[in-house]
């Protein structure tokens, strides 16, 4: 966009009113020169008016007047060389009519004497050659309709020539008959004085190459491909017939106040073109409108309203009913822009790959960018949003629609390094919204403004993938604070059904930035909120490809702060939460400013796997960042607190869920609430810290259930250990699996452990960590911690010994089974019950009872048969626990039951 380029240099040397002869493209020529050349026009009157034109070489004069207005009547109208129009001084419309065959060719200067607007109408078409020149002081309309509808109701005819009843009434409309021929603009400029209307009205418009101008006007471009009434006044809602605008041509209303552009079509294709209204002074700008069936922007093409002055930019909305698709030429040059505004915060508006902004270079707010449409697409490098230089505000993103593509494009609002206006808000509602291959979504600030807030609203699905191996960007929503330190990052603001990130891709709202090993931003205000509220489920899934830096980077949702501002709180809702595959969502700090707290209110969280060397973990930490490997051991704030509010949480496959602190200060506190809680297979909830105190985990469930080598640990370097406080219902591990409960420090003392529960099994306290399952807060060189058990009816660390009575007489037990059953026997060696026939109504009878004595210790067989997993437990009024399951799973036959008198052993 050149003239931005040149509007900027000439910004930084001069003042803004001198740089108004690039703003308005250049001085308005003079309406006609005396030394135009010899015409070489087809302009031949007819003989349908009261009083007929005279055309006498270059000259049109006579015509019929009725009150201010002209009428001319031609047998055929075209111009190579020039035609000076000559009415009387009172006219204010001149209305020109073609009632032969032939199209009108403007190949020359077509001018008018005077300040009278000029209409010419052409049902057989126009077409403006590479040598047209409007040299007319009033408003320019130029149409291939059949009438002109005057505001008496009366008409003037193209199609009818009799001799009409002529009306001294202004004209308002225009009346289109059976498919209205087109009009072709190929590569001229025309050009209206500033303030008035250039308009284009036909079948299809063909704007190839060359220019219209209507400084601080209006540039009015319709298309109709059937008998139909438009407005001159009002915008059409017909969306009917082709616009397309190609070939570097350029659509400028800019000047003091800044124009308006309206379009009207129903295919509208923009290829290398330009659309702008640059709004220059104190006065508002008048904003550019498109409205369609469907809308394409590609190969570079671009859609700018930007104020310089005081005055507020224009909006720019666009509709349409069924597509809205922007296509960039470069996904590399998009990579590399977009890496250039997060590392300097400089947008490039001259960049093919910013279709559409809506930026402020002044004290004026900029307008809104709004997009309403049945499907809206980004693809291949392409982009929109706005910046601001100065103290003005950036303007909102607005987009509306049912369905939502981003692919390897962005929505960005920003402001520059030393600016003061804020970044304008992001807002999207859809049914669905898909970003991928690098595509982003983002609000940032390098100056004192704050950027904009993010508010997605999408009703089904929105889905974060693919960041491209190689990529300079990862496929990221995000709202941040680089620049001076009272910027603040906006909120984000998520509600949908399902929430699916995965390869890489993530959410964020950070202060400060990195990238790899490399703090790319120290400085920056404090971080904004996330908060995310899924209707169905949240899935947070992989790692993405090698990027650039050479690192690869977990899917996330986390809130961050590389600087000494304060992090934001990252809140969920959702009934289901996955987190799996090396995934993380966190809060976190890289040690200077405080971390957020997160939060999460679920029915189910799953927490799952890793992917290399990355461990999919819910955590808040401290010295290091969510997106990237820098380590801070210097960090000197303290962690966040973690609180879970959760009906079941599985942790499992090597996951985490933890506080954390590298550095001096303290992690926070983990606090867990749930009806269930199972960690299995080298998992963890922990929290660790390096020199402060450890932090603190706090479990409130019904059941907890660690199995293969799993810990509940709040583990610290040279400072103290953290406490760890549960109340539960039951607490179960298997004895020689090693999953152990420790509260251990290697230089400070050992935390507490607090532990209150109705039962205890395969849990023993110990001095030190064995290879059985284990409960100790011991220090390597400090004191211990205490660890205190609490049991309601039993201890936790004495046993009874099972009778080896048989509980089920061999007579009772079918000795052959069906052909649709497995053959073979059907032993019970555990006590406590059978699983009730299906053929009978199912009683009370639990499927495991305990019986122990109160004051013996408890003994495992290291050789147990599967068990079917517990979920629940009950306690009988004699004080005994009961484990139930509610398993869906059971594959008796009916052929095999035993019988209904199966006796229990006591």
């Amino acid at each position: 966009m050149l003239f931005i380029s040149e509007f900027l240099t000439c910004l930084s040397s001069a003042s803004p009113r001198s740089c108004l002869v690039i703003a308005l493209g250049g001085l308005y020529p003079l309406a006609f020169a005396s030394t135009a050349q010899r015409s070489f026009a087809q302009v031949i009157p007819d003989r349908t008016l009261p009083q007929n034109s005279l055309v006498t070489d270059t000259l049109v004069t006579g015509g019929t007047k009725s009150g201010t207005n002209l009428f001319h009547s031609f047998q055929d109208f075209s111009v190579k060389g020039s035609i000076l129009f000559v009415p009387d001084p009172d006219i204010r419309n001149i209305i020109t009519r073609v009632t032969g065959n032939q199209r009108s060719l403007i190949d020359g200067i077509l001018a008018v004497n005077g300040r009278a607007n000029f209409f010419l109408i052409n049902p057989n078409g126009i077409t403006f050659g590479q040598n047209a020149q409007l040299g007319i002081n009033g408003s320019f309309f130029a149409s291939t309709a059949q009438s002109v509808k005057f505001s008496d109701s009366s008409e003037f005819s193209a199609k009818s020539p009799q001799t009409p009843l002529l009306t001294m009434s202004a004209p308002i409309g225009l009346q289109f008959g059976t498919r209205p021929a087109s009009i072709e603009q190929t590569g001229s400029q025309l050009l209206v004085p500033p303030g008035q209307t250039l308009a284009l009205l036909g079948g299809d418009v063909l704007v190839n190459g060359g220019s219209l101008i209507a400084n601080s006007g209006k540039i009015s471009l319709k298309t109709v491909d059937r008998p139909e009434y438009v407005s001159l006044s009002e915008p059409s809602n017909l969306r009917l017939g082709n616009l397309e605008i190609s070939n570097q041509a350029q659509l400028d209303a800019s000047g003091l106040g800044g124009g308006r552009i309206e379009i009207d079509a129903g295919n509208v294709v923009l290829s290398n073109a330009r659309i702008v209204s640059l709004t220059v002074g104190d006065q508002d700008g008048q904003g550019i409108s498109i409205r369609s069936n469907q809308f394409r922007l590609q190969d570079g093409a671009q859609i700018a309203a930007i104020t310089t002055g005081s005055g507020k930019g224009g909006n720019i909305d666009i509709s349409a009913t069924e597509s809205f698709r922007l296509r960039g030429i470069d996904s590399a040059l998009y990579q590399r822009d977009v890496a250039s505004l997060i590392q300097t915060g400089v947008l490039d508006l001259n960049s093919p790959t910013i279709a559409i902004t809506n930026s402020t270079f002044g004290q004026g707010q900029a307008g809104n960018i709004s997009i309403v449409a049945n499907q809206i697409q980004f693809e291949n490098g392409i982009g929109m949003g706005g910046t601001t230089l100065q103290a003005g505000q950036v303007g909102a993103v607005n987009l509306q629609a049912k369905d939502i593509r981003i692919a390897s494009g962005s929505i960005v609002t920003s402001t520059f390094r030393g600016s003061t206006g804020a970044a304008g808000n992001i807002n999207i509602q859809a049914d669905r919204l898909t970003v991928r291959e690098g595509a982003a979504i983002t609000t940032s600030t390098f100056g004192r403004g704050n950027s904009g807030k993010i508010d997605l609203n999408v009703k089904d699905t929105i889905t974060l993938a693919d960041t491209p191996k190689g990529s300079v960007i990862q496929t990221a929503i995000g709202s941040n604070a680089f620049g001076e330190n009272q910027a603040q990052a906006g909120n984000i603001s998520i509600k949908t059904g399902r929430l699916l990130v995965s390869d890489g891709a993530g959410i964020s709202a950070g202060s400060g930035g990195a990238s790899g090993t490399v703090l790319i931003s120290p400085t920056g205000g404090e971080a904004g909120d996330l908060e995310i509220s899924a209707t169905e489920l949240i899935d947070v899934s992989g790692i993405s490809e090698v990027l650039a830096n050479g690192t690869q980077t977990s899917s996330y949702l986390s809130t961050d702060t590389g600087t000494s501002s304060q992090s934001g709180n990252l809140f969920i809702q959702t009934p289901i939460l996955r987190v799996r595959d090396g995934a993380n969502i966190s809060v976190g700090s890289l040690g200077f400013g405080q971390a957020g707290t997160l939060t999460i209110n679920a029915t189910r969280i799953e927490v799952s796997g890793r992917k290399g060397d990355l461990p999919s973990r819910i955590q808040a930490s401290t010295g290091k960042l969510s997106f990237s490997s820098i380590i801070n051991p210097k960090a000197t704030s303290d962690a966040g607190d973690l609180n879970l509010n959760v009906r079941e949480l599985s942790i499992r496959d090597g996951a985490t869920v933890t506080v954390e602190n590298i550095g001096s200060g303290k992690a926070g506190n983990l606090n867990i609430n749930a009806d269930r809680i199972f960690v299995n297979n080298g998992s963890s909830i922990d929290a660790r810290t390096g020199t402060a105190g450890g932090g603190n985990v706090n479990l409130r469930s019904q059941l907890i259930l660690l199995r293969r080598g799993s810990n509940i640990q709040t583990d610290a370097n040279l400072s103290n250990g953290g406490n760890i406080t549960i109340n539960t219902g039951l607490l179960l591990a298997v004895p020689t699996e090693d999953s152990n409960i420790t509260a251990t420090a290697q230089g400070g003392r050992g935390g507490n452990i607090n532990i209150a529960a109705q039962g205890i099994f395969g849990l023993q306290q110990s001095r030190s960590l064995t290879s059985n399952s284990d409960i100790t807060a011991s220090s390597r060189i400090g004191l211990d911690g205490t660890v205190t058990l609490t049991t309601f009816g039993t201890e936790p660390n004495v046993s009874t010994d099972l009778p080896a009575t048989q509980i089920i007489s061999s007579d009772q037990i079918s000795q052959t089974c069906t052909r649709l059953a497995k053959t073979g026997q059907f032993v019970i060696t555990a006590r406590g019950g059978l699983e009730p026939p299906v053929s009978e109504v199912v009683q009370s009878t639990p499927v495991w009872m305990d019986e122990r004595a109160s004051t013996h210790s408890l003994s495992l067989q290291k050789s147990m048969p599967e068990m079917i997993e517990a979920t629940g437990w009950v306690k009988r009024a004699d004080g005994e626990i009961m484990l139930v399951s509610e398993s869906t799973h059971r594959q008796i036959l009916a052929s095999c039951l035993l019988p209904s008198r199966a006796a229990h052993g006591s």
